[in-house]
């Protein structure tokens, strides 16, 4: 699958997800120059790094601001598209990513596999930074998406 929409959500209420994944310390940077700008007023970055020997990938969502920021991977737009919505929670000091599908634009539902991995997070300078890993392949059931 391919990232099919990078979307932003400012004000989301915490108890919608039941299933977090939490901040470890494994250090994988990805290149800043290797970002993409998502959109004309540079407010949403993306950046990824492919593993292969680990057979996983490294996604990276930056946001100047604060929000939950996400990314879908689809392939017919965001219809039954795997996604993953992340933030820095800055009372607690560290990152989140929850691993959901859509089943078209709207509210994504949590999906009962959390595949992903928060590896880094961080708010500097007023831009906020999620750095996650998930299998490339994704653990194989209907609602998880291979990326390819």
């Amino acid at each position: 699958m391919k990232p099919c929409g990078v979307f932003m959500m400012a004000a989301l209420s915490l108890s919608l997800f039941s299933s977090l994944a939490h901040a470890s310390t494994v250090d994988i940077t990805i290149d800043p120059a290797t970002l993409i700008k998502v959109d004309g007023n540079g407010l949403v970055y993306f950046g990824y790094q492919v593993l292969p020997g680990l057979k996983e990938i490294v996604l990276e969502l930056r946001l100047k601001g604060q929000g939950w920021i996400g990314l879908g991977f689809g392939n017919n737009g965001m219809s039954n598209a795997n996604t993953y919505m992340t933030r820095y929670d800055l009372a607690t000091g560290t990152g989140e990513v929850v691993d959901g599908w859509a089943q078209g634009w709207g509210m994504p539902q949590t999906n009962d596999v959390q595949d992903a991995t928060v590896l880094a997070a961080s708010y500097t300078g007023g831009v906020m930074t999620v750095r996650f890993k998930r299998s490339i392949a994704g653990p194989g059931d209907a609602t998880h998406k291979p990326i390819k």
